[in-house]
């Protein structure tokens, strides 16, 4: 909002309000994505980035 030139209007309250409505839309956008599954909040969603570990040892079977 532009402010007012002679100081009479209080914006405050309308600010405020756009702001919440705002961030009311963002944060069920958030929500429908993530039920959607379109955002990473699972464990399965970041498996591909674990390192499998390396052996150092190696159990083999021999006949005697």
């Amino acid at each position: 909002f532009p402010e007012d030139p002679e100081g009479k209007l209080n914006t405050t309250l309308p600010r405020l309000i756009y702001c919440a409505i705002n961030f009311g839309g963002l944060a069920f956008a958030v929500y429908r994505l993530g039920k959607m599954g379109m955002l990473p909040i699972t464990v399965a969603d970041w498996v591909s980035y674990i390192q499998v570990p390396v052996f150092s040892e190696r159990a083999v079977r021999s006949i005697v």
